[in-house]
């Protein structure tokens, strides 16, 4: 078949199913679809510009827009993580919530519609392996930000209300 694997995901999503996608799902390798970068919004690549960068470190999440559902309840926050920075993203991308290094504030959970699907996206969750290594989605409040925009993503067929 001349269909690929990335083709049938954009197909599935586009017609009104979602999409969810935590830190490293968004890794960019050279073979990736300039569809992918669409469609999540934007990428950790070392192919093209910015290079993106990685960062662990302890950090303030900073809740950016207050009325989505997504980040319903939600108020800035402590995490230690790791913070992918420098992304290559799309311009539309309005972040859910950022945290501010350098002086900038990325851009770290967003959601968008792509076709009539709906994606949810997070560049945080990074859990190193190993003893007492700590997994940052047992922080309750970045756990309920993933937690709802599941829930997001899962109640819009079609996507018809803002992020």
């Amino acid at each position: 078949s001349d269909v690929c694997s990335s083709d049938l995901i954009f197909d599935f999503v586009r017609s009104g199913h979602g999409y969810v996608s935590i830190h490293g799902a968004d890794n960019a390798a050279k073979d990736w679809l300039p569809t992918w970068k669409e469609m999540l919004g934007g990428v950790f690549s070392h192919v093209g510009l910015p290079d993106g960068k990685p960062r662990k470190g302890s950090y303030t999440v900073k809740i950016a827009e207050l009325s989505s559902p997504i980040t319903q309840g939600l108020k800035d926050f402590n995490l230690t993580d790791e913070l992918y920075y420098q992304m290559q993203m799309m311009p539309d991308v309005q972040p859910l919530a950022t945290i501010e290094y350098q002086g900038v504030a990325w851009p770290v959970a967003w959601a968008r519609n792509f076709g009539t699907g709906r994606v949810f996206h997070t560049v945080l969750g990074h859990r190193d392996f190993g003893p007492e290594k700590d997994d940052p989605l047992r922080n309750p409040n970045l756990g309920r930000l993933v937690v709802q925009g599941v829930d997001w993503v899962a109640a819009g067929r079609p996507a018809t209300t803002k992020p």
